[in-house]
């Protein structure tokens, strides 16, 4: 691409979400309340029973796995923190190798223009090594990490609609 028309294509893209892989979140989100007053914060538990269709490394995920998620806004970017318990190797990798720290971008992409983006990115040699859903969210792990040092992860970024009993809010008031 010519730079002109880089500076087009990326005008249409929106990061959603940074995200880090974190070994204490609760001491993590703390942290983001205290030093840059980011907050508050949804967490959630994710798991093999509410998560749908996860394929790791190009296998469908039939070991156990849960880690926790906490999401806040930072102006009009998610900032993601997720804690690994067990299974889901890409962040358990993550955190062995590099301790806390900035583990993906998620580049919002269209229902209808995921496959055909997860095509293009194929056609680069980068390949999914993570997907599944949580309710309608999808992720995307692409195979970035030895290019730029993140995953880059492609998904819808729905408003998840979930019930009282799927989340709490952190800090906790009252």
């Amino acid at each position: 691409m010519t730079n002109a028309e880089l500076l087009e294509h990326n005008k249409k893209r929106r990061i959603f979400q940074i995200g880090f892989v974190v070994s204490d979140i609760e001491k993590s989100m703390q942290n983001w309340v205290d030093v840059l007053d980011v907050g508050p914060w949804t967490v959630i538990e994710l798991n093999d029973k509410n998560c749908r269709n996860c394929i790791e490394n190009g296998e469908p995920s039939t070991e156990p796995f849960k880690f926790i998620v906490a999401v806040a806004m930072f102006g009009e970017v998610q900032i993601e923190l997720m804690q690994p318990f067990y299974g889901v190797q890409i962040y358990k990798d993550f955190l062995e190798k590099h301790g806390d720290g900035l583990q993906h971008f998620k580049e919002f992409i269209p229902d209808d223009k995921i496959e055909g983006k997860v095509k293009e990115y194929a056609e680069k040699d980068l390949g999914v090594i993570r997907q599944g859903y949580f309710l309608e969210d999808i992720h995307i792990y692409l195979d970035t990490l030895k290019d730029f040092g993140f995953h880059l992860e492609l998904g819808n970024c729905p408003d998840l609609e979930m019930s009282d009993d799927m989340f709490y809010i952190y800090p906790r008031e009252g």
